[in-house]
């Protein structure tokens, strides 16, 4: 369940997510651009970033694609998908 709880001074909040049975690096990225706000992210950093470790072979982007599409909204398939198009020669699926 989804909610928030407060122990002693601390303010927790709890949220139910789906996740692959088993979770890869991948799955994790998508989680992370899915909440940037609450990692004090902005949107243009985290596309810089995340070009940048594709470029140097990170993450797999077929696994990560796969992900994004499964896992993500569809703002976070858009920011996977145009990451993944930036840095190689051909798509991976049937992007124009």
């Amino acid at each position: 369940l989804s909610g928030e709880a407060t122990i002693d001074v601390f303010r927790f909040a709890f949220r139910r997510v789906r996740f692959p049975h088993s979770v890869n690096t991948e799955w994790f990225v998508v989680d992370l651009i899915q909440n940037r706000a609450m990692a004090g992210l902005d949107v243009e950093t985290l596309r810089q970033t995340l070009r940048a470790a594709l470029m140097d072979g990170r993450f797999d982007v077929v696994q990560l694609q796969q992900m994004a599409d499964e896992y993500g909204t569809r703002e976070t398939q858009a920011i996977v998908t145009d990451a993944i198009r930036e840095v190689t020669p051909t798509p991976l699926r049937g992007a124009v």
